[in-house]
């Protein structure tokens, strides 16, 4: 190499340390005294309160500083939070995304093929379960996100036997989908194997004994497939039952109790008071210890039977709703027979709120 060219070359390393030294010169400048004490006051924090307060005086108001709301997510993990502490911290702190995630719980009990009782509740079935897919994609079609969709049973020996395939392919995580563009993913194929799969379960449970027990599920099951806040993404539950709504006696849960105190429940009834009824008579379903937190709740096609079919599906929604509001989780319901644009629009509104 030339005397020349070293010169030049050593020319370019001078000029290049002389610039790195006046970008980190500016750095310091820039980083003002407040930057400093914000630091080292959240290094200190001991609560969830002095984090608080350490963000109030100066992320939120004078740093504006992605970084240091990073710092304040992350100092706010050590404290291993719970779901109602996160949330209060999601109250203060800037928002995050918020994802759906649905459960869709299909009753395959013996309601299915009861004619006599519930005729045509297979098809209605089907129906709601092809409303809540074209729901979901609308949901996830129109964003990024760590939306999620999972059809289970309560009955988890035909979940995880004969039917693991079909319950497979009815999970849906799109976290897990990130390197794939919705658009890709949901091709009408896809669409078609949900509808083939749904179809399936329910054509085994009119040959096959599958039972709906709500109340071991929603004691022993259903907190590991919701999900709850982070400090860095939100989550709500929406939670779809397709059943009858009636709660059998050998869950260990109570009864859904229609016959034994049917001329209490049919005067309650009348007077608008069956919720104070079931309370007075000591028929309330024991709340489960699950963690509902940012949970909703819908319950399509409740039937009360072809005996007293108003009275019955009045009863057992009256019940359903003391157990649910006891619990702190919101609930709406749908009664069997209403029309189909109907039933489709509550759902398409439950999800997307």
């Amino acid at each position: 190499m030339s005397t020349s060219n070293i010169r030049k070359r050593n020319r370019y390393i001078l000029i290049a340390i002389v610039l790195l030294l006046v970008a980190g010169f500016v750095g310091l400048l820039m980083r003002s005294p407040d930057t400093d004490n914000a630091y080292a006051a959240l290094l200190k924090c001991r609560t969830t309160e002095e984090v608080k307060r350490v963000w109030n005086a100066y992320g939120g108001q004078q740093l504006n500083d992605q970084e240091f709301e990073n710092k304040t997510r992350e100092k706010l993990t050590t404290f291993n939070l719970s779901s109602n502490e996160i949330n209060a911290c999601l109250e203060w702190l800037p928002p995050t995304p918020t994802h759906k995630n649905l459960i869709v719980i299909p009753d395959l009990s013996n309601r299915i093929s009861d004619t006599a009782n519930y005729p045509n509740q297979f098809d209605a079935d089907i129906t709601i379960m092809h409303t809540i897919w074209k729901v979901f994609l609308e949901v996830v079609g129109t964003r990024e996100s760590k939306d999620q969709m999972a059809v289970v049973i309560t009955d988890e020996l035909n979940m995880n036997g004969p039917l693991t395939d079909q319950f497979s392919n009815l999970f849906i995580n799109m976290e897990e989908e990130t390197n794939n563009p919705d658009h890709l993913f949901f091709t009408p194929y896809r669409t078609t194997k949900y509808n083939r799969n749904c179809r399936e379960i329910y054509e085994y449970a009119l040959e096959n004994v599958i039972s709906s027990d709500f109340y071991t599920f929603f004691k022993s099951d259903i907190e590991s497939f919701l999900k709850h806040p982070t400090l860095y993404d939100n989550y709500t539950n929406k939670l779809i039952i397709i059943t009858d709504g009636r709660i059998e006696e050998n869950t260990g849960g109570g009864t859904t109790e229609i016959e034994k105190f049917s001329q209490k429940m049919m005067t309650a009834y009348s007077k608008d008071s069956l919720q104070s009824c079931i309370t007075n008579q000591g028929l309330n379903l024991r709340p489960v210890q699950t963690d509902w937190t940012n949970t909703d709740l819908l319950i399509c096609e409740i039937n009360g039977g072809k005996k007293q079919p108003k009275f019955h599906t009045e009863v057992i929604i009256a019940y359903w709703e003391d157990w649910f509001n006891k619990m702190g989780c919101s609930i709406e319901t749908i009664k069997s027979g209403r029309p189909e644009p109907m039933v489709a629009s509550q759902i398409k509104t439950f999800i997307l709120n």
